[in-house]
């Protein structure tokens, strides 16, 4: 296993002396034989992009074209990338990285202030940021070859119909799981172009060598980190020069088209919103919500085509609601832990009955048994109900408007939530004095109703009425297969974590 935390993390990456991780490139049409490391290394970028089927793609491009770097270390080949497509064509472009080291995107935001975008996911797992057919062009630079099966699942999902995915990377049949060996049988894949690079590869490392030797020896101390350095730049004298300079290993660019054996579920026009945000000094600006690109999801779902079983709760919402009421007279309920949505003066109280982090593992869900004594009718129907991940009660206090959020990454983007109204108030005749407005767009509540939205899309609630509260049946259920997942990013919160921990304590002493 490669240590490229401590790759990232070293002082030569954080002075920029490397800006890359790969073995480079030698231009062939250089005239002189240069040894600067950083010329090598993004020429590896551009040999890869000079591959005769992407021109031909991008010339017929004329909406926003999106590109993904897949194991993009620091973001430098983004720049690259970003430059050469542009001069082929007038398109808007939008580029993206994602590495699942954070210290290479920690790295990224200080070399180049987080832009373009990086972000930190194993392509082995669900990117839950990017919505199915996302992307025309996929690049991967010496990242698929240790990657497992599962990569070429999510590059399946997140990649358009005959988009392009391009791979730079070491041939070699000997590993566990070799990646190119498996794209060149897979069914979804065509190999349009291969070209083998090793003897231009060998001559980009060993002209950098020196000049990364001096880097290396004077900026990482720890001798065993710097051989481990100097192996992943494949620098000369390493087993792994060794090897393709001997012909063990072969070094190649790939060029593959997705080509679905099944048909890809609709998705709307591509959106002309670039995944970009401003930058910021905080490390947790991966989670900002204005650099989402999901106006192609839907905001709301019938309930009765994606979840008809929730008839059985909108047929015995009455039972529900006397049971909410009754619980309301028992115990004060407990704010939401997250304060910051409520505001000085609004209220927002909840009454848990389960949850599931993450939702994709149902064998997560937890149900809080002081709550649920309570409410055993409700508890009944909800247990009735297939695919259930959370179910809580929730007042939204007189005259409280909640802040627009996002669900967490590990719910939201595999659940839809749902509101089944309880005891819902209307003032002076007005039907929207209780709605939920999602991406804009608002649903009135009202009791009986079930509104089926998806959690992940940025959202919030009001409750206009001067007096009285609105109380509701939140429940989330696991999101179908065949819809699009959401694109929430960060987990649940440790305000979150400590409310629960908290709340199952008192309620189960």
């Amino acid at each position: 296993m490669r240590d490229y935390d401590g790759y990232y993390g070293s002082d030569a990456v954080a002075k920029g002396y490397l800006p890359y991780c790969n073995i480079g490139l030698h231009d062939s049409d250089a005239k002189l034989m240069h040894d600067v490391p950083q010329a090598h290394n993004a020429h590896l970028y551009h040999g890869l992009l000079k591959l005769s089927p992407v021109a031909d793609a991008i010339s017929h491009h004329t909406h926003r074209l999106h590109v993904l770097d897949v194991g993009c270390g620091t973001g430098a080949g983004l720049h690259v990338i970003q430059k050469t497509l542009e001069a082929w064509t007038s398109s808007p472009i939008t580029t993206v990285g994602v590495d699942k080291c954070a210290s290479a995107v920690k790295a990224h935001k200080k070399l180049y202030g987080g832009k373009p975008k990086v972000l930190q996911y194993d392509v082995e797992g669900r990117m839950t940021a990017f919505a199915r057919a996302k992307f025309d062009l996929v690049t991967a630079v010496q990242s698929l070859q240790e990657c497992t099966p599962s990569a070429l699942t999510e590059l399946s999902r997140v990649l358009k119909p005959q988009g392009l995915l391009l791979v730079a990377d070491f041939v070699n049949p000997r590993q566990p799981f070799d990646c190119l060996h498996a794209l060149q049988s897979h069914a979804d894949f065509r190999l349009l172009e291969h070209r083998d690079v090793s003897f231009s590869a060998t001559i980009a490392a060993k002209s950098s060598s020196t000049g990364l030797r001096a880097v290396l020896n004077e900026c990482v101390s720890d001798a065993a980190l710097r051989a481990a350095m100097a192996e992943m730049l494949t620098l000369k004298k390493t087993p792994q020069y060794e090897d393709v300079r001997l012909g063990a290993l072969q070094y190649g660019l790939f060029c593959f088209e997705y080509v679905p054996s099944t048909p890809v579920p609709d998705v709307l026009p591509p959106v002309d919103n670039a995944l970009t945000d401003d930058s910021s000094d905080n490390d947790d600006d991966d989670d900002d919500d204005d650099d989402i690109d999901d106006k192609c999801n839907p905001s709301y779902y019938d309930y009765s085509e994606v979840f008809p079983q929730l008839e059985l709760l909108r047929s015995h919402y009455e039972t529900i609601r006397d049971e909410a009421l009754k619980a309301q007279l028992a115990h004060d309920w407990p704010n939401w832990p997250e304060d910051h949505y409520i505001g000085e003066d609004g209220e927002w109280r909840v009454f848990p009955l389960c949850y599931t982090f993450p939702a994709w593992d149902a064998s997560k869900t937890t149900w809080v048994h002081g709550t649920c004594a309570q409410c055993p009718a409700t508890v009944a129907l909800l247990q009735a109900i297939p695919g259930i991940r959370t179910a809580l009660f929730s007042k939204l206090g007189p005259e409280t408007t909640l802040g627009a959020h996002r669900g967490w990454a590990d719910l939201a983007n595999d659940i839809l939530r749902c509101h089944i109204g309880l005891d819902v108030p209307t003032y002076d005749g007005d039907d929207a004095t209780c709605c939920i407005v999602v991406d804009g767009e608002p649903r009135a509540q009202a009791n009986g109703r079930v509104l089926v939205f998806d959690d992940s899309k940025l959202h919030f609630a009001f409750n206009r009425h001067p007096t009285a509260a609105r109380c509701i049946l939140i429940v989330d259920l696991y999101r179908p297969a065949h819809l699009p997942r959401g694109m929430a990013r960060g987990g649940h919160t440790d305000e979150l974590d400590a409310f629960i921990a908290q709340y199952n304590a008192a309620m189960n002493p």
